[in-house]
């Protein structure tokens, strides 16, 4: 989460997934576009679409391409559908499942062959290995700012050089916000129902337990910094939930800045495969909700702020984070700023004009909802409290130039200083690597895909 830098490629968040039109054609009638990792198989999209659609999976309905073929299971979908297709979801024919077609006294006695010798076959070959699958999963947990999602990964044993290369095989969102914004209570049932959605993607590759982590990111930082009793009540909800799932519990943390950036370096890392293949790595500049994050691999130890062994190999990483300079947080120091400069609270008009949006905007929001610690500063009034309930309202006015100068003064660590902004954006310590790829993802790409730029680099 952080800024770009000399050949910077905006907008690659996408790069372990591609976009999947499905129409549907059972009951509420609509289609939809899901967001597909490479190895996702068709019975994971099937999952998907039945949750997106509220369809129970009862092998009842099936996913067809154009020519009305019925896509099977555990097909990958790139293997079967080009990237511009669309696929249907509807109910199946009793033509379309395999043996309904076929004489049953034959393939009756064919399969209990096939059976038996499989039995035979399959216990010759796993009764010395300590697994019973030639794979290990685990699910990640990534408690952002704004919401919650676990992802599913499947790595081969053994391990090459004690790192397994972990494949990316499905994801299931949260329903609701990011934990900071919610209650113990709201928590601990938005995860038992996200694991229980999780547990039903994982039953098509195995009935082993999966291992079962949780990295919570800024807007948890931000919460313990303001209500750390608050905080602490979420987290053990989370770990209530968690080990009450039937997952092998590992881990539930609020992670370092330093770590979540550590943790977005490994990942885009291998998934541009530089990492097992030891060619040089990517930086990565990592844009969430409530802060953003800039990671490089360094040259030497004393730079790094972690040091990671991947693949037998010591990568020497620098990770710097800049909380309150996420998305949404930067936003409301903007809102915040329009205010002050307005006299609002001198003036008792919470009225504001945003040279940073087109004419015709208009939205409103709780004061409640801006005031936190990454907007508190000299500037406000004593007891800004008092005004919590107060309706704040921000029209549009587009103004180029304004909205530059506003914005750099928010960016800028001399001006945040002087107004005693606890946390600003000051300058990185070490001189960073100019001759390196970066590569921008999480907020950088969704900010470009709904303004639908193209991929910038130079």
């Amino acid at each position: 989460m952080g800024p770009a830098n000399t050949r910077s490629v905006l907008a690659r968040s996408m790069l372990a997934s591609s976009q999947q039109r499905v129409e549907n054609r059972l009951g509420d009638r609509g289609s939809s576009v899901f967001s597909i990792g490479e190895h996702a198989t068709i019975d994971i999209l099937l999952g998907s679409c039945a949750e997106r659609f509220h369809l129970p999976v009862n092998g009842a309905i099936g996913l067809y391409s154009y020519d009305g073929t019925l896509l099977k299971g555990s097909s990958r979908v790139r293997s079967l559908v080009k990237p511009n297709e669309t696929i249907y979801l509807q109910r199946k024919e009793d033509c379309d499942d395999f043996l309904f077609g076929c004489d049953w006294l034959r393939w009756g006695l064919l399969c209990f062959m096939i059976a038996i010798a499989g039995i035979i076959t399959t216990s010759c070959l796993f009764a010395p290995l300590k697994h019973t699958h030639p794979f290990e999963m685990g699910v990640v947990i990534d408690a952002g700012s704004s919401h919650s999602e676990a992802v599913i990964f499947r790595w081969h044993h053994p391990k090459i050089n004690g790192t397994g290369k972990a494949l990316e095989e499905g994801r299931v969102k949260s329903h609701k916000g990011g934990i900071s914004s919610l209650t113990p209570e709201e928590v601990y049932a938005e995860y038992r129902d996200m694991l229980n959605r999780t547990k039903m993607l994982i039953a098509n590759y195995t009935d082993e337990r999966a291992v079962l982590y949780m990295s919570a990111t800024g807007g948890m930082r931000l919460l313990r910094m303001q209500n750390p009793d608050r905080a602490s009540a979420i987290m053990e909800s989370v770990r209530e939930a968690m080990k009450e799932s039937g997952f092998i519990f590992e881990m539930a943390e609020i992670s370092a800045g330093a770590d979540e950036g550590a943790q977005a370096w490994v990942s885009i890392n291998h998934i541009e495969d530089r990492l097992s293949s030891y060619q040089p790595t990517f930086g990565s500049l990592d844009l969430g909700g409530a802060s953003t994050q800039i990671t490089v691999e360094v040259d030497r130890k004393e730079e790094a702020t972690r040091s990671l062994k991947l693949y037998g190999k010591e990568h020497f990483v620098f990770s710097k984070s800049y909380l309150c300079f996420g998305l949404d947080q930067a936003y409301l120091r903007y809102v915040i700023t329009l205010l002050i400069e307005n006299s609002a609270f001198d003036n008792h008009n919470y009225t504001v004009e945003s040279p940073c949006h087109c004419d015709g905007f208009t939205a409103q929001k709780n004061l409640s909802q801006i005031l936190g610690p990454c907007v508190h500063s000299d500037r406000l009034p004593p007891h800004i409290e008092d005004e919590e309930d107060k309706i704040i309202v921000i029209n549009g006015k587009w103004n180029a130039t304004r909205c530059r100068v506003v914005t750099d003064d928010i960016f800028d660590a001399g001006t945040c200083g002087r107004h005693e902004y606890k946390y600003c954006f000051d300058e990185v310590n070490i001189t960073l690597p100019m001759k390196m790829d970066y590569i921008a993802f999480s907020g950088f790409s969704s900010q470009r895909m709904k303004l639908g730029s193209e991929v910038v680099t130079d």
